[in-house]
């Protein structure tokens, strides 16, 4: 973008200019050029913004204060209770409200009721939350999972 800026301007510097220059002529065109700088001061501003930002994660991020999580807010999670003393299996879709980094480490995923859905880790490491749940970004992985243990029974 700041190239085209440049462009612009250098264009409008150069354009060839009329034999007579009238007063009209001279003032639109600095009225142009002052434009086309604001423009690129502007997006220069934009830019160094956007990269003082990035600066700021990395460095939270070496520090091990900016944590990935593993699925957006309000995203869904599909939960499957694989406790074998049940009689029938279902997925259950429950959404993420919140997250919370506990005193270890831990980050728990809370729904709409302040409940717990499950750790952060479950996810990504396909463990299960208190020995029988275990929770999936996607429907089909958790249906994929009640079908494997149908087959099992």
């Amino acid at each position: 973008m700041e190239q085209n800026i440049l462009n612009a301007i250098k264009l409008r510097i150069l354009e060839p200019i009329p034999e007579r220059v009238s007063s009209q002529y001279i003032s639109q065109l600095r009225c142009d050029i002052k434009r086309l700088i604001k423009a690129f001061e502007d997006e220069r501003l934009e830019t160094n913004a956007a990269r003082a930002t990035l600066a700021v994660y990395q460095y939270q991020k070496a520090e091990g204060r900016l944590v990935e999580l593993p699925c957006k807010i309000w995203d869904a999670l599909y939960v499957v209770d694989t406790d074998p003393t049940l009689s029938h299996t279902e997925v259950k879709t429950r959404y993420v409200d919140n997250a919370v980094v506990c005193d270890g480490g831990e980050i728990v995923l809370n729904d709409d009721c302040g409940e717990v859905i499950c750790t952060a880790e479950n996810i990504v490491k396909g463990s299960t939350y208190l020995d029988y749940y275990r929770v999936f970004t996607n429907r089909e992985k958790a249906e994929k999972l009640i079908n494997e243990l149908e087959k099992e029974t």
